[in-house]
């Protein structure tokens, strides 16, 4: 190897680092199912009953933390990513209801995809059908890649 092409190498790599740092979020999911089902968050005063709580965890090696609640809000059941969840930022993450303990790489039938996550942080308001309620966990899940990212095992208040 000669001293030029030693070099033009070394400039690759540090301009390829440097695109590295630039990291964000963005999403890769297969599509934004979650954007037609956002409701706005409770406004004070709501007929509010919570199904079901939990506290999100962070999963292989991610973070992630933060309430969250399965609740009936004004007779519609609706899942409430509080205003302190927040999890590691992944290329298309996705909600996912699920009674496994992990999701893995793939979705299983009983799996209940929610739709693709608009951020990496509450407050997030999604409605639930009727039909996909009673499940034991929720999990933030990356599509792409097929990745348990947080899990929150909800349990009645």
């Amino acid at each position: 190897m000669n001293l030029l092409t030693l070099r033009n190498t070394i400039w690759v790599t540090w301009i390829a680092s440097l695109a590295a740092c630039a990291a964000r979020f963005d999403d890769l999911s297969d599509d934004d199912a979650v954007e037609g089902r956002r409701v706005e968050m409770p406004a004070a005063g709501a007929d509010r009953e919570v199904l079901a709580r939990g506290t999100l965890r962070g999963a292989a090696g991610y973070q992630g933390s933060g309430t969250v609640t399965i609740e009936r809000v004004d007779g519609s059941p609706t899942l409430l990513l509080g205003p302190d969840v927040v999890f590691s930022g992944v290329p298309g993450p996705v909600a996912v209801l699920s009674d496994r303990p992990s999701i893995g790489g793939e979705l299983a039938a009983a799996d209940v995809r929610i739709g693709a996550l608009p951020s990496n942080r509450g407050p997030i308001a999604i409605q639930l059908d009727e039909a996909e309620l009673g499940r034991a966990g929720f999990w933030v899940w990356c599509e792409p890649f097929g990745v348990d990212v947080a899990y929150a095992e909800m349990a009645a208040p």
